[in-house]
């Protein structure tokens, strides 16, 4: 599913952003076996580096208690069968101990709400590609107008 909605978005003119400005998706990289793959390590660089990404995982009601304000961590789902698939966007990173915690943004409202997301429970992660960046007038217009948080 996710795959199908990136396809159309790489062919239309992206994602839109704030007041009609579009981050220009022309496709992305598909990591299937996430586990396997990339390292704790490797995924960290790879946000860093080319952030932020999508990501999929399993949710199941843990995930709705997880939030910012109370900083607990999402540790997945046993249940795969009857647990649904959920596509959030990743944005940041810490490590706990051995740990590796995603800073996601999930998408029920256009805030979120942001989490941390243990690494261990990610399923797939979609390194999306660009057309072209965004040029620097447009982001130096924007934080101007005092929404660099929201456009960035």
């Amino acid at each position: 599913m996710v795959e199908d909605v990136l396809k159309v978005v790489a062919k239309g003119r992206g994602v839109e952003m704030t007041q009609g400005t579009f981050l220009p998706i022309n496709g992305y990289h598909m990591y299937n076996n996430v586990q396997k793959d990339l390292s704790h390590e490797a995924a960290a660089r790879l946000l860093l580096v080319q952030g932020p990404l999508m990501a999929t995982l399993w949710v199941n009601d843990e995930h709705m208690i997880c939030t910012a304000e109370n900083n607990l961590v999402y540790r997945g789902s046993s249940d795969r069968e009857d647990d649904p698939n959920h596509t959030i966007v990743c944005f940041a990173y810490r490590f706990v101990g051995e740990e590796l915690h995603l800073r996601v943004l999930d998408n029920h409202t256009d805030n979120g709400p942001v989490r941390w997301v243990l690494y261990k429970c990610i399923d797939a992660i979609y390194l999306l590609t660009l057309k072209e960046p965004l040029t620097k007038e447009l982001i130096d217009r924007y934080r101007k107008k005092g929404e660099g948080e929201n456009f960035l």
